[in-house]
């Protein structure tokens, strides 16, 4: 198949060929992994009644959160150098992209 006298046409059908079947590869394990989550969903346990340690792990989540914002709240004030100021609302911001998080490490060397 491989000679010293092969062609670029002949090249080229081979590189299509051998890129066609590393994308119905790919289409079976995307489909096989469809189908594992719909058997999972379909036939997995249905636990829909909150666990205890659910509820636990709410409550300390809770007071942790306090605490880290209480944290907040001490260090901008050691910043700006006063006392005098109120925290009128806090809120969390889930929007944890990769350049954000970047940008977050970098500044904080």
């Amino acid at each position: 198949m491989f000679r010293e006298n092969t062609t670029i046409a002949q090249g080229l059908i081979i590189a299509v060929f051998s890129m066609i079947v590393v994308f119905v590869i790919l289409l079976i394990i995307s489909f096989l992994i469809d189908l594992i989550a719909y058997l999972i969903k379909r036939f997995g346990p249905k636990n829909t009644a909150p666990s205890k340690n659910a509820q636990a792990s709410s409550v300390q989540k809770s007071s942790c959160e306090e605490e880290e914002v209480a944290a907040v709240v001490a260090a901008i004030a050691a910043y700006l150098g006063r006392d005098n100021f109120t925290v009128k609302s806090v809120e969390n911001k889930s929007d944890n992209s990769s350049w954000k998080v970047s940008a977050q490490i970098n500044s904080t060397k």
